[in-house]
């Protein structure tokens, strides 16, 4: 989970959706991974804007993929808890943050697959 294939990605910035949020002719950046020997022809990845990968995940979930579902929930699990923890001054490490995402999305995806099963 977290890789997107070079034609999902490609359908994904063929969208109505991601043109209207990005705008006509985006093109996604395009990284060098930074080696200490200067070679030719170095790794290069595509680079997606935080948007791009949340609408992708997002669509994901709404079509019904459990990892996706169980990401997207997490994730939205967590950026409400930071919200609180700050609201009620609650500190917490980034591991311990970093270990209740695992043990949410471990568990998310067991409920998942338990009522799709049904």
């Amino acid at each position: 989970m977290g890789t997107i294939t070079a034609l999902e990605r490609t359908t994904l910035l063929d969208s109505k959706a991601i043109k209207a949020l990005l705008g006509q002719g985006y093109t996604p950046d395009t990284i060098e991974i930074e080696s200490s020997d200067q070679l030719r022809g170095q790794s290069r990845f595509n680079a997606l804007p935080l948007e791009v990968a949340t609408a992708y995940w997002l669509t994901q979930a709404g079509e019904g993929k459990k990892q996706a579902l169980s990401l997207v929930w997490a994730l939205l699990t967590e950026t409400l808890e930071r919200r609180f923890d700050t609201a009620f001054s609650i500190t917490r490490t980034e591991q311990e943050r970093d270990e209740l995402l695992s043990q949410r999305v471990q568990q998310l995806e067991r409920d998942i697959r338990e009522a799709f099963a049904c």
